[in-house]
């Protein structure tokens, strides 16, 4: 077993990483997991299209929605990596001929969230599924019509590459340099690590919700064998986003 670096736990995190978890596959792995994690105050829901909310907090009008996804980009035929780490607590792929990533796209992101439901941490809780091949979950969910999007103000998706927050998704702005300082100064990071991004589940809700964005976890080199997560980095964004108000009154000042 690996030490426990920056408070990680790791045995959860290595449980994540080497469930072999292709998109359009079954996501009955996360059931236990999410059960296991719940505080008592949550309120689980499911979708029609498979995607997990919980919502923790005094109220439905709850304003800050965070997100990562459950699917990595691995062949159904490819096997789950056998994860290594380096003297610097890097996590690596140890059978790149069998495995196609290390999966820290986004199991970190899910790993992140995970412990925020175990230490109550308020806000909307989003799960999705099949973001690789497109984001078609979120992009389901962003037409649902029941209210559940009613009040929120704020999305962070944790599913970026190293240790960047970003401003711009599919060459569009879609999180105010106000918001996006502020809680780069939250997390212990700089207006320098402000950065353009591709796509996200996120980017789905530019539309509905005035701030979104997306949040670096330590992992590079994504969707290859060649995958690694820096624990360092993610250790880092585990403590911020456990500390009390890392998540209040963030500035909201993007128009829709």
């Amino acid at each position: 077993m690996f030490l426990n670096p920056h408070g990680i736990d790791m045995q959860l995190l290595l449980q994540i990483l080497q469930t072999h978890r292709p998109s359009w596959d079954s996501v009955k792995w996360f059931e236990p997991l999410l059960e296991q994690h719940m505080p008592e105050n949550g309120i689980r829901t499911t979708d029609d299209y498979g995607n997990y909310f919980v919502l923790v907090g005094d109220s439905e009008q709850s304003d800050v929605a965070f997100t990562s996804h459950l699917d990595t980009v691995a062949r159904p035929s490819s096997k789950a990596p056998d994860v290594g780490m380096t003297n610097g607590w890097v996590l690596f792929v140890k059978n790149p001929q069998e495995a196609d990533c290390l999966g820290a796209d986004c199991g970190a992101g899910v790993y992140l969230m995970l412990e925020m439901l175990k230490r109550g941490v308020h806000g909307r809780y989003c799960f999705f599924v099949d973001e690789e091949v497109g984001c078609e979950g979120s992009a389901a969910s962003v037409e649902d019509d029941s209210g559940f999007w009613t009040g929120v103000k704020a999305m962070i998706s944790f599913d970026r590459r190293g240790d960047g927050i970003i401003t711009h998704q599919r060459y569009m702005r879609c999180c105010s340099d106000t918001f996006a300082k502020t809680l780069a100064e939250r997390l212990g990071r700089t207006e320098q690590h402000l950065q353009h991004g591709m796509y996200t589940d996120s980017a789905e809700f530019v539309g509905i919700i005035p701030e979104c964005t997306n949040v670096g976890v330590g992992y590079m080199h994504e969707h290859t064998p060649d995958e690694v997560l820096d624990l360092n980095i993610l250790g880092q964004v585990l403590e911020r986003v456990l500390q009390e108000g890392t998540f209040s009154h963030l500035p909201i000042e993007r128009d829709l």
